[in-house]
């Protein structure tokens, strides 16, 4: 992902938050990923899933605010 592949990287953590729905930080690697590919919405819901399980995680705080 760091290498701008977001399209391969979505599909490994898609699979990663399948396999630990409980992860929050591999959720909010997920959005980013969505988000870099420029799947907003998809990103919103995984942004949201995140603060679900880590409440007081402000990265994905943040994203909300600033994607709204």
């Amino acid at each position: 992902f760091q290498k701008g592949d977001s399209g391969t990287a979505i599909g490994y953590l898609r699979k990663a938050a399948e396999l630990s729905p409980s992860e929050a930080e591999v959720r909010l690697h997920y959005a980013r990923a969505l988000e870099a590919h420029g799947n907003r919405e998809s990103a919103l819901v995984e942004y949201q899933k995140v603060l679900e399980l880590s409440p007081h995680n402000a990265a994905a705080r943040e994203q909300i605010k600033t994607s709204r």
